[in-house]
């Protein structure tokens, strides 16, 4: 089975790109902060808040600035349980990251009893639990129904019954998620409908040679279903490739027709789906292949050359991509770039409208990857290609007629650090490009 891991969320991060002020609640970011504060205050009334919206349209940005406000009001960042759910995500995913914390702040005893397979899950909820409830005053979980709803099954159990405030992100509304908010208060819930519209109407300023009448605005309000992301990639789209107004009339026209004739849950991806299908109007086939391989990704790739197809999604806004071992003592030119797609954005083989006929040059995940492992692994997988060897951990060794420097066996070097990543093992670059 592929494994995906848990990521934790980062708080205080600047220059977001919209404002709560900008986005549309059935609540005030003052009443879910009042609610969740209220409650913390009485141990024995713990709170949940259930926030949901479309794919894009700022669900993230209003839970971090929920934990920015908390953060803002004594409770820190130390104090908070933030992780973000993405498909592909197990059981195994959530232990680990216990693990990893547990390891962080020296408690060896936790660390090491739920590293042990032999630990029955009774018992491995009630160390988990105790840890959590030791640790933490708010859980935070992003996504949470993005692997099924398997991570969150699990940590429901463990704020089962505890003092702890627990914020959960979702797409829907989703009915048996009341039923399993794991706490003994009933939630509150909280819909997010994207961008107001007098934010919207404040982004196409920067447009100063169209001229939108406020019905077209309305109009265009609709076809992007308010969707920040949707608008973003939408504006970014415009600039990139300098196009004059009327060539984005026949997009809204047919935009919201189709919104008009979906039912509400299909309406919740159509805004991203609509506008990124605009974009690939504008796409090579070669960028499209690109795309489409960079979406297929369960890890972030990282990477020492951006292509200049990459970066042309980065202006576009599809694509993310983070410095990851910048250092004092390194020049900014030798920095490792972490490349990834967010999962609203990742369009699947049915979604990709071009052929493969149509590239000539391939772009390849796999190949990426694989440039990422030492050269001695390099050799070592050719070899296996070209003999047909199996590999066998530990017990497949060079002849003892060899040099020193060849008699190494697989298992030193899959647990070597990474040459390039030195965050990674050469074991955790080969379980990502595995499955490609």
């Amino acid at each position: 089975m592929l494994y995906t891991s848990l990521k934790q969320l980062s708080f205080h991060v600047e220059n977001r790109r919209y404002q709560i002020s900008d986005l549309k609640l059935s609540s005030s970011l003052e009443s879910i902060t009042k609610h969740l504060e209220l409650k913390t205050k009485k141990l024995n009334e713990p709170a949940c808040v259930f926030i949901y919206g479309e794919p894009g349209c700022g669900r993230t940005a209003l839970l971090l600035n929920i934990c920015d406000t908390l953060l803002n009001n004594k409770l820190k960042v130390s104090e908070i349980f933030g992780v973000r759910v993405r498909p592909g995500c197990t059981v195994e995913s959530l232990w680990n990251l216990l693990i990893e914390m547990a390891k962080e702040r020296q408690d060896r005893d936790t660390a090491s009893l739920l590293s042990l397979s032999t630990v029955k899950l009774k018992k491995k909820y009630k160390i988990a639990q105790d840890f959590i409830s030791s640790n933490f005053k708010l859980v935070c979980i992003d996504d949470a129904f993005a692997d099924g709803g398997i991570v969150w099954s699990h940590l429901s159990q463990l704020v089962d019954k505890t003092d702890i405030c627990v914020i959960v992100v979702s797409t829907t509304k989703e009915s048996h998620f009341l039923n399993t908010t794991g706490t003994k208060q009933p939630a509150l819930s909280v819909e997010i409908k994207g961008l107001n519209f007098h934010s919207f109407m404040k982004s196409f300023d920067q447009f100063s040679c169209w001229n939108f009448s406020e019905e077209q605005i309305v109009q265009m309000y609709s076809a992007l279903n308010g969707n920040a992301a949707a608008l973003n990639i939408f504006i970014n789209v415009v600039n990139e490739f300098q196009l004059p107004q009327e060539s984005t009339d026949c997009f809204f026209v047919s935009a919201e027709n189709q919104i008009l004739q979906q039912s509400e849950q299909d309406v919740q991806s159509s805004a991203i789906l609509n506008v990124l299908q605009f974009l690939f109007q504008h796409l090579t086939a070669y960028e499209k292949h690109v795309y489409g391989q960079l979406c297929e990704l369960r890890e972030p790739l990282p990477v020492v050359n951006v292509s200049e197809e990459i970066e042309k999604f980065v202006r576009l806004g599809v694509v993310n991509k983070q410095a990851i071992n910048v250092h004092e003592n390194k020049r900014a030119s030798d920095a490792i770039f972490s490349i990834s797609v967010a999962p609203c954005l990742q369009l699947s083989s049915t979604q990709l409208t071009y052929s493969s006929l149509e590239v000539q040059v391939h772009f390849s995940a796999f190949d990426a990857w694989y440039a990422l492992l030492s050269s001695k692994l390099h050799v070592l997988i050719t070899d296996a290609e070209r003999n047909a060897w199996p590999f066998v951990p530990e017990k497949w060794q060079y002849v003892s007629s060899a040099g020193a420097e060849e008699r190494y066996n697989i298992k030193e070097l899959i647990t070597a650090k990474n040459s390039v990543v030195p965050s990674s093992t050469e074991q955790d670059i080969l379980e990502d490009y595995k499955d490609y």
